[in-house]
């Protein structure tokens, strides 16, 4: 089954090109692509976007000779599986959670039990809260 974006290549042309390409490559591509990746979701996502890029390198791969083209695509997706792990290290560096120690400097503020307590007060004032009529609610916000 061909990948739906070669239609996106508009020369008839290159589009053959491209298409006797993925053909001839596309097993080395994911076996590339499985070597860098963690999971086969990983693996399915790096050669997604190689194929892209080889379908935006149409004018370049024609040019190649047959034995340049196979180092060319395998170079294509190994550069691609290493951008695809650096770009997902940056967002799980800038998406990591935060620990309460790293919150509250290094020391947590309260107890655990303290926090518990406040908790369980809070909700019985939200309780007590919400059986007032309106007016009584609007005059304590």
């Amino acid at each position: 089954m061909l990948p739906i974006i070669f239609l996106s290549i508009l020369d008839d042309e290159d589009r053959e090109y491209v298409t006797r390409a993925y053909d001839r490559f596309h097993r080395l591509m994911y076996k590339i692509a499985g070597e860098f990746a963690a999971t086969p979701d990983e693996q399915e996502e790096i050669f997604q976007l190689a194929i892209i890029r080889l379908v935006n390198s149409a004018c370049t791969i024609q040019k190649l000779s047959e034995t340049k083209l196979s180092s060319y695509i395998a170079r294509l997706t190994k550069n691609t599986a290493l951008n695809y792990i650096k770009h997902k290290n940056v967002i799980l560096k800038h998406s990591s959670p935060i620990e309460a120690e790293e919150y509250f400097g290094g020391r947590l503020s309260m107890a655990p039990e303290e926090i518990i307590l406040r908790q369980e007060r809070w909700e019985l004032l939200l309780g007590a809260f919400r059986k007032l009529t309106t007016a009584d609610q609007l005059i304590l916000e």
